[in-house]
């Protein structure tokens, strides 16, 4: 980037020269100089920017708790690498020295309004859900709800809300004789976490897994077909897919397939805990074309954000 400056610098101040002595080459015809000092203006600024971002970043990493940890080996001791960030990230220290001044010694009951950690926690947890909220693009109407352990956890919950969570291998026998418009079909993809697959598999909905496309993604055909299934007239339905791979990486299309499962009728929920959530967007409401794609519900995996 310097390099590329100073060669600009030559032809920056052969204009401020020209303007100086009531020359032309301040005012070509074809507004080269003009250009040149707007684009040496953009990469200085562009140059700048970039190392704010840096120092930021590099701040952070100051922060990582256990950075300078080291271990014993079988070849002597050695410096701690980790490389598990798809799993669960690692702590920062100002956000632990936060929780440890801030929040802990004061901590109480929330909903307790009549003792002063009571009132101030329910206070310091509305504010954390109204910031959450205002991160993922959620208005008003959009509900946001702490599960506890992880996506595993949120896919329970929806589960429980649904009225069809896993039951005991005995209550589920007892649940077959449900009539078909009772029962739920829930739609997963090629490439979910157990989180989303398992409880699925042993809750009282039918599981219908859309297989993955030459491109590796949702086959968005197949699942077409599948919502259209006359086996799945009149039954509720529900898509839960997941956002990303935690295995290969791979970005679901989310607003393809919110759009086709509204199209017939069904929930679009996904699964962002390996995808958005530590340094991409989160839209609740995903523009795209003259509409507007509601994905219905998300569930995320906080402990991954560090």
């Amino acid at each position: 980037m310097p390099s590329l400056q100073a060669g600009m610098g030559g032809g920056e101040g052969e204009a401020a020269g020209g303007r100086k002595g009531g020359g032309a080459s301040g005012n070509n015809d074809d507004g080269t100089s003009t250009t040149t000092t707007t684009l040496v203006s953009l990469l200085r600024a562009r140059s700048e920017r970039s190392a704010r971002e840096e120092e930021r970043v590099e701040w952070v990493r100051s922060q990582l708790v256990g950075r300078d940890a080291e271990f014993e080996t079988p070849f002597g001791r050695r410096a701690l690498l980790y490389a598990d960030h798809t799993a669960t990230g690692r702590s920062l220290r100002y956000i632990e020295d936060y929780i440890l001044k801030h929040v802990l010694p004061f901590y109480g009951n929330t909903h307790t309004e009549d003792s002063y950690v009571g009132s101030r926690t329910t206070r310091t947890a509305g504010k954390a859900a109204r910031y959450i909220k205002r991160c993922m693009g959620a208005g008003p109407g959009d509900a946001l709800l702490f599960c506890g352990s992880g996506a595993t956890a949120a896919a329970r919950r929806l589960q429980e809300a649904l009225g069809m969570a896993p039951f005991p291998p005995a209550l589920r026998l007892a649940a077959l004789p449900l009539r078909p418009e009772e029962r739920w079909v829930v739609f997963v993809g090629p490439y979910e976490h157990h989180s989303n697959l398992l409880s699925w598999r042993r809750s009282l909905a039918d599981v219908v897994e859309v297989p993955a496309g030459a491109d590796g993604l949702v086959d968005l055909a197949a699942l077409r077909s599948a919502l259209a299934a006359p086996e799945h007239a009149d039954r509720p339905m529900l898509g839960a897919f997941s956002a990303c791979s935690n295995v290969t990486g791979v970005l679901t299309d989310t607003r393809a397939i919110a759009r086709i499962l509204h199209q017939h009728g069904a929930f679009a929920c996904f699964d962002f805990a390996a995808r958005y959530g530590p340094c991409l967007a989160l839209p609740l409401l995903v523009l795209g074309g003259n509409c507007t794609f509601l994905l219905d519900l998300r569930w995320l995996f906080v402990r991954r954000f560090h």
